[in-house]
């Protein structure tokens, strides 16, 4: 069954955006840059910060393919 709160590892969004530009070889400048311009993108900007239990379903689903749009990218 889709259980939106199983779809993230329990770190913050910009951890988890910013874990997938890692695996795909970003350098640190890069991802600085990247993931706010990408939480904003997928309308999570100013929730970067925020702990993985304050997230509601919506965010946690867009989080989810923010993440995965990236590591297809790879």
């Amino acid at each position: 069954s889709g259980d939106a709160n199983r779809t993230t590892v329990d770190v913050f969004p910009d951890a988890e955006v910013a874990f997938a530009l890692e695996s795909a070889g970003a350098s640190a400048e890069e991802i600085a840059t990247r993931v706010p311009a990408l939480l904003e993108r997928v309308g999570l900007g100013g929730l970067g910060e925020r702990a993985p239990h304050a997230l509601s379903g919506g965010p946690r689903q867009r989080l989810v393919i923010a993440a995965s749009l990236l590591k297809s990218r790879k």
